[in-house]
């Protein structure tokens, strides 16, 4: 995968199994990266950031 992709909330709730309310409450809490803004009602993750982030999550 191209790890500069963006992955857009939908597309990572999906990914990860959870609702998009709990995708948000992971970020209000900051279990999960803070995403990029990507316009003024558009946010998305870089594939990197989330690969990285889930590899930390695995190992710790």
């Amino acid at each position: 995968m191209n790890s500069n992709q963006i992955v857009r909330p939908n597309q990572l709730a999906q990914e990860l199994g959870v609702s998009l309310c709990t995708l948000w409450r992971w970020r209000q809490q900051g279990k999960i990266p803070q995403p990029m803004q990507l316009g003024p009602r558009l946010v998305g993750w870089r594939r990197k950031t989330i690969e990285e982030w889930l590899t930390n999550q695995n190992q710790g």
